[in-house]
C-alpha cells in the first residue's frame, strides 16, 4: 500500500521528559507509506511545547503542531480537555490511516506498520488492526496480552481491552463524525476503539508494540475500587450513547461495575472525597445519567425517585441475565 498515507495523532499536557522519546519511536519506524505527525498540547506550564518545535524545525513537512490554550486560575475538566485535543486532531487527519499516542507512551517495535497493511490489503473490511502492548513500570514491564490469540469485533466489546495506541485503524473520522464526537466531550481509548469497530472488522497480532507507562500516581492508578466501579459504569451510559450498535455488549462488559454502585449507594457519597464525589456528579448530572446521578445522591431521593432507580436497575439485570442465556445457548459462555 504504498500510496497510502498514515496520521499519527500525539497528544501532551506537561509531559517535557517524554517528548523525545514518543517522537522518536514514531519516527523510527519501518514506514512503507506516506505519514504525518499531528501533535496537539493542551496549554501545557512546562517546556513540552519547546521541545515539540524542536522537533518540528527538523521535521517540518512532517510534524504539525496545535496548541489548546488555558485561561489563568480556570478548572478545566480534564477528560473534556483531553477529548477535545484528540478530536482536534483527527478533524486535521489527512491519512487513510490513524494512530493515536499519549504523549508519554511511546512504540516498542519498529516493523509493526507493514504487518497491519498487509491484513489491511488482504480484507478490505478489515477497520482495525490490533497489536498487543506492555505495561511499564518504573521497576518492571509486564505484557497483559488477550487470552485469546483470535477474536471477533463483539468479543472485543464484550470483555478485551487494549488501549487504542496499540491499533491501526482505518481513519472512517469524516466532518460529521468529528462533530458528534465533539459533542459527546468523550474521546478516550475504549470510546475510540469502540466507536471505529462499528463499522468493520478487526484483527489481531500477538506482538506487543505499544509501551504504556503506569504511573502510579495516575488518575486511575490512584482511585478507589469504589471510584473504578463508578467510572466504569459511567462507561456504560457514556459508551450506549455513543456507540448504541454495542448497547448490550457493553452492558455485558459493564454490569459488575453497575451493580457495585448499586450495592453501594447508600454509602458512595459518605465514602468518597467530597472533590471526587462533586467531580462525578458533575458530570453525571450534566449527561443525565439518572441512575448514576440517583445512586450518588441515595440518601437526598425520596421515595419515588429510589423506587425509579431500582426499576432502572432491575431493567438492566434482567437484560443482562437474558445475554447470559443467550450466550450459554450459543455456545460462548
Amino acid at each position: 500500500m504504498e500510496n497510502a498515507k498514515i496520521s499519527f495523532c500525539v497528544t501532551y499536557y506537561n509531559q517535557s521528559g517524554f517528548v523525545f522519546q514518543s517522537l522518536d519511536s514514531i519516527l523510527a519506524l519501518d514506514m512503507p507509506c506516506g505519514f504525518e505527525i499531528l501533535v496537539g498540547d493542551d496549554g501545557s506550564a512546562d517546556d513540552t511545547v519547546a521541545k515539540i518545535k524542536e522537533y518540528q524545525s527538523r521535521f517540518p513537512d512532517k510534524i504539525k503542531l496545535f496548541v489548546m490554550p488555558r485561561e489563568a486560575g480556570k478548572k478545566y475538566n480534564f477528560i473534556h480537555r483531553a477529548a477535545a485535543n484528540r478530536l482536534n486532531l483527527v478533524e486535521h487527519a489527512t491519512g487513510d490511516f490513524i494512530m493515536f499516542l499519549d504523549g508519554d507512551d511511546h512504540y516498542c517495535a519498529t516493523d509493526f506498520i507493514p504487518k497491519a497493511l498487509a491484513r489491511f490489503e488482504k480484507n478490505k473490511n478489515l477497520v482495525a488492526c490490533a497489536f498487543d502492548y506492555q505495561m511499564e513500570y518504573p521497576d518492571r514491564i509486564e505484557r497483559p496480552h488477550p487470552s485469546a490469540k483470535n477474536f471477533s469485533v463483539s468479543d472485543y466489546v464484550k470483555g478485551i481491552y487494549i488501549p487504542s495506541g496499540a491499533f491501526v485503524f482505518k481513519n472512517v473520522f469524516d466532518g460529521e463524525k468529528s462533530r458528534f464526537l465533539k459533542q459527546t466531550k468523550y474521546f478516550d481509548d475504549n470510546v475510540i476503539t469502540l466507536y471505529v469497530l462499528q463499522f468493520g472488522d478487526l484483527t489481531y497480532i500477538d506482538e506487543p508494540v505499544y509501551g504504556y507507562r503506569q504511573n502510579e500516581g495516575s488518575i486511575w492508578n490512584s482511585a478507589s475500587e469504589l471510584e473504578k466501579n463508578i467510572i466504569n459504569a459511567e462507561c456504560y451510559f457514556i459508551l450506549s450513547a455513543i456507540v448504541p450498535k454495542f448497547k448490550d455488549l457493553i452492558l455485558r462488559r459493564q454490569f459488575g461495575s453497575i451493580k457495585q454502585v448499586w450495592k453501594n449507594r447508600k454509602k458512595i457519597k459518605t465514602t468518597l472525597t467530597d472533590d471526587v464525589f462533586k467531580k462525578h456528579f458533575s458530570d453525571v448530572c450534566e449527561r443525565n445519567d439518572v441512575f448514576i446521578k440517583n445512586c450518588l445522591n441515595w440518601n437526598e431521593l425520596s421515595v419515588f425517585e429510589k423506587i425509579k432507580t431500582w426499576f432502572i436497575f432491575k431493567k438492566m439485570y434482567f437484560a443482562f441475565k437474558k445475554l447470559k442465556i443467550l450466550q450459554k445457548k450459543n455456545g460462548k459462555g
